[in-house]
């Protein structure tokens, strides 16, 4: 009876290792076997591989794609290829194969496949998009990973300093270094340049600055970084230092972007010095669009916005002129405790007669925000300001420290009724209290006045509107 059982229990053990061993022949056949299901789909580390914006003589940092068998047979895909093949900007790696396209890639079950893409330097003098995929075809059904590039051609600046000089506009420019213009000398920056500043850079001026933009083609200043989604990030440059060395500035049809500071002048009236500004916008800093100091500064027809503390900050002394203006910081990328415009005063040796007669002027400008008070006047140690708002368009609560005295036919804390802050269009709708309300006679103090920064006719029916932007009403 022993012996039966022995032998029973014998064959029951023969058959259990037979099926184990057959699973494991039919489980490794199975996994060697190439999965041929027209249902098949690869996964992907990233449906989109996007560079930084490239620019010429600068090769492109290699960028690595994953592609993944989460299968547990093999699977073979049939071919890898650029859309564009040889036409295209891109250059790929596969499997440590440079090439365009590959055929019969296997891939292992559970295992994964590496390709590397790289991009041709472009040798566009203009910014453009450069477009490509990567396709996969695999038992039949295709799929792809696109690929996004901006580039462009440009001078590369790395010099420190410069003498005169004159910039065209027939391939933009990349300055690598804070670039110093001498003393006595003069850059000079034609209608439609571009220049585009590498992080922590800042254009210093210890001589001139001339900047001739027109309504067609302005000037543009800004990071270099061009991808959509930097276009209203702050601080990536530092931005435009005139120092108390320099002397006369003019500064026309200019967009001053994504800087910390996008003019800082210093002591330039002290100096004989003076800016002029006019039809500009200067918005994304994230520190202050104008921070002045004991300067002289004409402004004519600017847009100051989206600043993370001042738009305009004016301190120890100086006289200020604005005219036409519009002053709006929405900024909204984190706590803004500083209002819009603050306007400083300190007498440093405690006498008044120490100091200069110092002024700052407003004329048809609107001064708003999302604080509660966007104005703030603070004297220190029986400073003389002499503060004068004019048909202006005012935010201001009682801690704004601007009294009745300083305001002329102004209007406080109204709703403007900007077509859309959000987006930054600061233009106004045709119900805006602001619309007709401008002094006319501030309107025709400057010839630039008579336009606005768009080029539309101001004075139609003898009125103008408070601000940059003059609009258009069929009466």
């Amino acid at each position: 009876m022993q012996k039966k059982l022995l032998k029973t229990n014998n064959i029951f053990y023969l058959i259990i290792s037979t099926l184990l061993i057959l699973i494991l022949v039919i489980s490794s056949c199975k996994k060697d076997s190439i999965l041929m299901d027209s249902n098949v789909n690869l996964e992907f580390s990233t449906d989109t591989i996007s560079f930084d914006t490239l620019y010429n003589t600068i090769g492109s940092v290699t960028k690595q794609l994953k592609v993944y068998n989460h299968y547990n047979q093999k699977i073979k895909i049939s071919l890898i290829e650029l859309a564009k093949t040889n036409s295209s900007k891109y250059k790929i790696n596969i499997n440590g194969l440079a090439t365009n396209s590959a055929t019969d890639i296997i891939i292992q079950a559970k295992d994964s496949l590496y390709i590397f893409v790289e991009i041709t330097p472009p040798t566009n003098s203009d910014i453009v998009l450069i477009k490509d995929s990567i396709i996969f075809t695999i038992n039949g059904n295709k799929q792809d990973v696109k690929l996004i590039a901006y580039g462009m051609d440009v001078h590369h600046i790395k010099e420190k300093t410069i003498k005169n000089t004159n910039w065209t506009n027939q391939k933009p420019y990349l300055i690598y270094n804070d670039l110093i213009v001498e003393k006595n000398n003069t850059l000079t920056i034609e209608k439609g340049t571009k220049i585009y500043f590498k992080r922590n850079t800042r254009l210093i001026v210890n001589g001139n600055l001339i900047i001739e933009g027109t309504l067609d083609q302005p000037v543009k200043m800004q990071g270099e970084r061009l991808e959509d989604i930097y276009y209203d990030v702050p601080g990536q440059w530092v931005g435009i230092q005139l120092t108390k060395h320099s002397k006369v500035h003019n500064i026309n049809y200019a967009h001053i972007l994504n800087a910390i500071i996008g003019i800082q002048a210093d002591s330039l009236e002290n100096n004989s010095g003076q800016l002029s500004i006019n039809n500009t916008i200067i918005e994304h800093m994230s520190s202050s669009g104008i921070y002045a100091k004991a300067s002289k500064i004409i402004a004519n027809n600017c847009l100051i916005d989206d600043c993370g503390q001042f738009a305009i900050i004016l301190t120890l002394g100086g006289n200020y002129e604005f005219y036409h203006c519009t002053i709006a910081n929405y900024w909204r990328n984190s706590f803004r405790e500083y209002p819009s415009v603050f306007i400083l005063q300190r007498n440093v040796s405690n006498t008044v007669e120490s100091q200069n007669a110092s002024s700052a002027l407003f004329g048809n400008c609107i001064i708003d925000g999302n604080l509660s008070t966007e104005v703030i006047l603070y004297q220190l140690n029986h400073s003389i300001y002499n503060v004068v708002f004019n048909n202006c368009v005012l935010k201001i609560d009682d801690n704004s420290n601007i009294n009745q005295n300083m305001l002329n036919s102004c209007l406080k804390n109204i709703d403007l009724n900007f077509i859309d802050y959000k987006t930054y269009n600061f233009r106004l709708e045709n119900n805006s209290q602001a619309i007709d309300l401008g002094d006319i006679n501030i309107t025709k103090k400057y010839d630039n006045l008579l336009h606005d920064i768009d080029g539309v006719e101001r004075l139609i029916n003898n009125k103008s509107d408070i601000g940059v932007y003059e609009t258009i009403i069929n009466y």
